[in-house]
């Protein structure tokens, strides 16, 4: 609709472009060139017809394409509002997966401070528990930080 308005506008200006060459053309002819009997460019009046139409065409707006604007912009901020929604439901989803890991760890941590035997340490060195013990405390760190 924006476009068939904003070619319709587009028409009527050539429309009284036209009127203008004809009645320059032919008026002038028939009239064996008395510039009195002009009626839209007629040099006697005191409104110049020719810049008033100018005026009003140049003063038309399409409201369909004001129209198309504003809900094109309506549909950015809800496409925007979704993206943040959809990231916000990503971050608590990390959030959620760091603090399960950051339990997991503690709790990993808690038995082998204690001296426990886990699937994890069944099969491990005394120096390789300390190591774990070392870096299960680094990890937890880290996991702090990005909660």
């Amino acid at each position: 609709m924006m476009l068939v308005r904003t070619e319709q506008d587009a028409s009527y200006v050539q429309i009284m472009n036209s009127l203008f060459k004809y009645e320059d053309n032919n008026i002038e002819y028939y009239t064996e060139s008395d510039i009195s009997k002009r009626i839209l460019s007629d040099p006697n009046q005191t409104i110049d017809v020719k810049e008033k139409v100018d005026q009003t065409f140049r003063a038309l707006r399409n409201p369909y394409r004001e129209a198309y604007l504003i809900l094109k912009g309506e549909l950015l901020d809800l496409k925007g509002m979704a993206d943040a929604l959809s990231g916000r439901e990503q971050v608590v989803k990390m959030q959620s997966n760091t603090e399960s890991k950051k339990r997991s760890d503690q709790q990993e941590l808690e038995k082998l401070s204690q001296g426990k035997t886990t699937l994890k340490s069944i099969f491990k060195s005394s120096k390789s528990k300390e190591n774990d013990i070392l870096n299960l405390q680094a990890a937890i760190e880290v996991a702090n930080k990005d909660i």
